[in-house]
């Protein structure tokens, strides 16, 4: 079983996704875009004299407020295939796997949809109001100021094809974990994703 989580920095995904393998008496494994940026040397991530490569913080301002992109370079999608080969083979050996995103570009996008296409994917849309994820980033002190708003309006941009859409702005994490392992209990066959991948490769 693969489980892909998607949305904004700070909306709750990693909390549910931790409540999720406490709560799942599948053995699941935990990858995500936090693990590239760990395993990457500091010259590819954010500050570092190969950032483009890897994976660029870009800073904007609009209407005054400033936002914060993050951008996929060579290393960067290289980073990304390796990591859905990894995803591939633990499946292949019966082991759940839950993937943690931030589908902020579209090219990161068609890397899993080219991947996945004939996969049975949960695509699971994890959302939060704005000024709690402005709030939390704050919060956290590990997050760039102006990361939620970026996103806020671009990663859920396909929530159509969720499978599940959750609104963690007051949700405890057990909550929302309890949720995605009864729709998984009731739904043994998600298409969403599929549908999505051939709709954007056709």
């Amino acid at each position: 079983m693969i489980i892909l989580c998607n949305g904004c920095s700070s909306s709750g995904k990693s909390s549910a996704i931790s409540a999720m393998k406490s709560l799942s008496d599948e053995c699941i494994i935990h990858l995500g875009i936090d693990d590239y940026f760990r395993m990457l040397l500091p010259k590819y991530a954010n500050g570092g004299v190969c950032q483009k490569d890897g994976f660029a913080w870009i800073t904007k301002e609009i209407n005054g407020k400033q936002i914060v992109q993050v951008a996929a370079g060579v290393r960067g999608l290289q980073m990304v295939r390796g990591m859905i080969s990894m995803v591939k083979t633990l499946h292949e050996h019966g082991i759940c796997v839950v993937i943690e995103e931030v589908l902020e570009e579209d090219i990161v996008l068609m890397e899993y949809c080219t991947a996945f296409v004939n996969y049975p994917i949960y695509f699971i849309g994890m959302w939060c109001q704005l000024n709690v994820l402005e709030h939390r980033e704050i919060l956290r002190g590990d997050r760039i100021s102006g990361l939620a708003r970026a996103q806020f309006n671009v990663v859920n941009r396909y929530q159509e094809y969720y499978d599940l859409t959750i609104d963690n702005t007051l949700k405890d994490p057990f909550e929302a974990a309890q949720m995605i392992l009864d729709y998984i209990n009731n739904n043994t066959t998600p298409v969403n994703f599929t549908k999505l991948s051939q709709k954007l490769l056709s």
